[in-house]
């Protein structure tokens, strides 16, 4: 009987230490969900660091964080022809680009988990219809990341 309390015990153990050591982060929730990655930021990162580069373009990188953060945004008229491209490299957890449009529905730019799986480099133009467009930066699972950005309209928000 004492065998089999002490062994009880001792998996109840086991198991409390391995669930906490897969916690997640505060905002990792938001990352598969459309509507909260469209309302305001939440976002949570250990450092990050921005700078505009030479070519006009803007560097990004964030370490350790968790939710959506606004990198660009640009008020539109109807028609408009914005051109940007970007660079995204994730060297662990989740990470993407989205674009969230004036009706609030969400289009997709890039994704990449882990190591190895970013280093996505691509060139697009998009029409525009009139309202705020915002680029976010969206992550789970404590990425670093790395993002190279360059739009011919609109302003860098990553502060």
């Amino acid at each position: 009987m004492k065998k089999r309390v002490t062994i009880t015990l001792l998996v109840l153990c086991l198991t409390v230490f391995c669930i906490g050591c897969e916690s997640k982060k505060p905002y990792d929730d938001i990352y598969d969900s459309d509507e909260k990655i469209a309302m305001q930021d939440q976002f949570e990162a250990q450092k990050e660091e921005d700078s505009k580069l030479d070519d006009e373009s803007y560097q990004y990188t964030a370490d350790a964080f968790s939710g959506a953060k606004t990198i660009w945004q640009y008020h539109a008229k109807e028609g408009e022809s914005i051109a940007f491209a970007y660079d995204l490299y994730v060297y662990k957890g989740k990470g993407k680009l989205v674009l969230v449009q004036p009706d609030q529905t969400i289009m997709k730019i890039a994704a990449a988990n882990s190591r190895g799986d970013g280093n996505t480099i691509s060139d697009n133009k998009i029409t525009t219809v009139e309202g705020l467009y915002k680029l976010k930066v969206v992550g789970a699972e404590s990425p670093k990341i790395t993002i190279t950005l360059k739009f011919s309209h609109g302003s860098w928000e990553a502060h």
